[in-house]
C-alpha cells in the first residue's frame, strides 16, 4: 500500500515539472513576449544611434562607427526575426 503511495508521489512530481517547463516554453513563445523583446531591441537601437550622433559630431570623419553599426545590424536582424515568428 505504501509502494503505491510512493509511485503516485514520483508521477506527480514528473508530471509538474513537465507542466512547469511546457508552460515556460510556451511563456517564451507567446506574442506578448515577442512583443516585449522586440520593444526592448528597438530601445537598445536607438540608444546605439544616439552613441553614433554623438561620436560623429565630435569626430567629424566618422571613425570607429564600425563595432556600434554592426551592433546595430545585429539587433535590426533579431527584430526581423522576432517580427517573423509573430
Amino acid at each position: 500500500m505504501d509502494t503505491v503511495g510512493i509511485i503516485c508521489s514520483i508521477i506527480a512530481a514528473f508530471a509538474g515539472i513537465i507542466t512547469v517547463i511546457f508552460s515556460y516554453l510556451m511563456w517564451r513563445d507567446s506574442k506578448r513576449n515577442i512583443l516585449k523583446q522586440i520593444e526592448k531591441k528597438h530601445h537598445k537601437i536607438n540608444q546605439i544611434e544616439n552613441q553614433l550622433f554623438l561620436q560623429r559630431r565630435s569626430n567629424f570623419w566618422g571613425w570607429g562607427d564600425g563595432e556600434l553599426k554592426m551592433k546595430q545590424d545585429k539587433l535590426q536582424s533579431e527584430i526581423d526575426y522576432l517580427k517573423r515568428l509573430l
